[in-house]
């Protein structure tokens, strides 16, 4: 469904008036440290979730410490969102919310923990203290761009921070503002910048990550397709963020596409989405252990850019949401009574980690350059087929350990990643 977007963007103009300010080319100044919210891989998990999961998030009051979780979304009826070619959206019949944003992850392209993130930064809907009728109304926050409010009496709506009527209610909040946040992903990169599978005729006006590109098309078919670069800039990715409350301004340098959409959709820093989004993993990853399997915890440090896999909740749970670090869920699962161990070593120098289960890597490594052994990780069951794979960073000083093929082929040979091959091998699944 996704190709059908470059005539879905073309009504989309208007309200992306709203995303923060462009951010032209600026003279030459020193690299701000490096910004990272959340990995693109994982802005883009659509199966992170399934349907019956977020369900079960927006049912479950024991996710969040709130003392009086109403958990709003938990029955809440909506209407449906339709897509027909040659006539757009339309809005009609009833589902629930966690249908409608499991539908609107997927048709975006996008993981369903960042739209529940977003709905509970901007209004607190699945878990909060009450739910006012103007937090349905504005529940993304999409195309508020102020602090002014709109009255809508024909649809009996008397103060909303909405500026266009059109966006009013919670479908069309979760709906556009999944479109903003995959748009200004994709934009930020310049990744079809020009005619990313939309309008190009469609000026882009959030932040940008470093690079050269043009904000908007020129030349464009009818329907804003095939259109020509535009004007070339260059940008340098840095932006100075504040908190909401103005102060602990500090020059940053956007990191990737999914963090130029976080702060284009809100332009503050620190911002509680991470904490969210973290909240929401967790859960998943509570929730989704297959039986006889254990998981193993996958945690970046969007700060320094180590990373770190452990089978131990409470190290996770210790470490998550503290001094940079951000859990991304679960790595892997392993069926429980293996007997090989996994090997885990620390540099306590550069704070690289490192698994392994060659026995003569670790003593070639412990006592050297700063390498220490930890123990043993875990263990998994000998004959296993699947390869967990391994990449190092020798710029960073960090591993990357996944079961994904498409990101091993995504992050090799980028930004200092080198493929290792297999770690290890553990029984598919």
């Amino acid at each position: 469904m996704k190709l059908l977007l470059a005539r879905i963007i073309t009504v989309t103009a208007a309200a992306l008036a709203s995303l923060a300010p462009a951010m032209n080319s600026v003279p030459a100044r020193a690299a701000g440290p490096t910004l990272l919210m959340i990995d693109d891989s994982a802005f883009h998990a659509v199966a992170e979730m399934t349907e019956s999961q977020v369900q079960s998030y927006l049912t479950d009051p024991n996710t969040t410490d709130f003392t009086n979780d109403q958990t709003c979304l938990a029955k809440y009826q909506t209407s449906d969102a339709n897509w027909t070619e040659g006539t757009g959206w339309s809005y009609s019949g009833t589902v629930s919310a966690a249908h409608l944003v499991y539908k609107v992850a997927q048709f975006w392209g996008m993981n369903p923990a960042v739209l529940l993130a977003t709905l509970q930064k901007e209004s607190a809907l699945p878990h909060g203290s009450a739910c006012d009728g103007w937090r349905f109304n504005s529940a993304m926050g999409y195309d508020c761009p102020s602090s002014q409010t709109y009255s809508y009496p024909d649809i009996g709506v008397t103060s909303t921070c909405v500026k266009d009527e059109k966006y009013v209610g919670f479908t069309k909040q979760v709906l556009w503002g999944g479109f903003q946040l995959e748009f200004a992903r994709q934009r930020s990169e310049g990744n079809g910048n020009i005619n990313w599978q939309g309008n190009g005729t469609v000026t882009y006006s959030g932040y940008e990550t470093p690079g050269t590109r043009a904000r908007v098309g020129t030349g464009c078919d009818a329907d804003g397709a095939n259109c020509q670069p535009g004007t070339q800039t260059t940008y340098d990715g840095q932006v100075n963020l504040c908190a909401t409350n103005g102060t602990g301004c500090q020059i940053w340098t956007i990191g990737n596409g999914a963090t130029a959409s976080l702060v284009s959709y809100t332009p503050f820093y620190p911002q509680s989405f991470g904490h969210w989004y973290s909240e929401i993993s967790d859960y998943v990853a509570k929730n989704s252990a297959m039986e006889g399997y254990f998981p193993v915890y996958r945690l970046a440090n969007y700060i320094s850019g180590q990373r770190l896999w452990t089978a131990d909740a409470n190290e996770k749970n210790s470490i998550a949401g503290k001094n940079g670090w951000v859990y991304e869920g679960i790595g892997f699962q392993v069926p429980q009574g293996g007997a090989t161990p996994v090997y885990r070593l620390a540099n306590y120098i550069d704070g690289e980690r490192l698994l392994t289960v060659d026995l003569n890597e670790v003593r070639a490594d412990v006592g050297h350059n700063g390498w220490v052994y930890e123990g043993c990780a875990f263990k998994i069951p000998d004959g296993g087929a699947m390869p967990v794979y391994r990449l190092a960073n020798y710029i960073s000083h960090s591993r990357l350990l996944t079961i994904s093929l498409p990101e091993v082929q995504s992050v090799s040979g980028k930004n200092g990643w080198v493929y290792e091959g297999a770690a290890f091998k553990i029984p598919a699944y």
